[in-house]
């Protein structure tokens, strides 16, 4: 079993909920009042080039502040190291298997040390649009590492 926390847990029921029926549920079906607790930890990207690019519409700010990074209107190309590649490996595995994709890893943050998050990424469509357009990625803060570094495509942790 994967260590998933609650708010992960919650946050794959709710995507597997508006998935019912859909190959990729529509981007227009997320209410953000089901997402509550989940909504300062959250990331919505846009999808660009066929998963050649990813644009951050929505960078949560309980993300920005933890991380000290501010993405909201910028491309995953112009991240800097190590989130540039850390955002195209992961955005690009949920792109192109139109799946939820969790990943767990360590991070190093210099002189404050090294703090593993964890990262639950699903995709979401738009009408007429051939695989996903869009992806919400919720970011979790774990205390101490609980795993490896891991990913997981698919929903074998659901």
């Amino acid at each position: 079993d994967l260590p998933l926390t609650d708010r992960e847990r919650n946050f794959l029921a709710y995507w597997d909920s508006l998935h019912a029926g859909y190959d990729v549920p529509e981007r227009s079906r997320i209410l953000p009042e089901n997402l509550g607790p989940c909504l300062g930890w959250l990331h919505l990207l846009e999808v660009l080039d066929d998963g050649g690019d990813f644009l951050y519409r929505v960078h949560g700010t309980e993300a920005s502040a933890l991380t000290s990074t501010r993405y909201h209107l910028k491309r995953v190309s112009e991240a800097r190291e190590p989130f540039r590649s850390r955002g195209f490996k992961l955005y690009g595995l949920a792109a192109a298997q139109a799946q939820p994709v969790f990943l767990c890893e360590s991070e190093d943050f210099g002189e404050s040390g090294h703090r593993t998050f964890s990262r639950v990424v699903v995709p979401f469509g738009s009408p007429g649009s051939k695989g996903p357009s869009h992806l919400l990625a919720l970011l979790t803060n774990r205390v101490s590492p609980e795993s490896q570094d891991t990913v997981v495509i698919g929903q074998p942790f659901a």
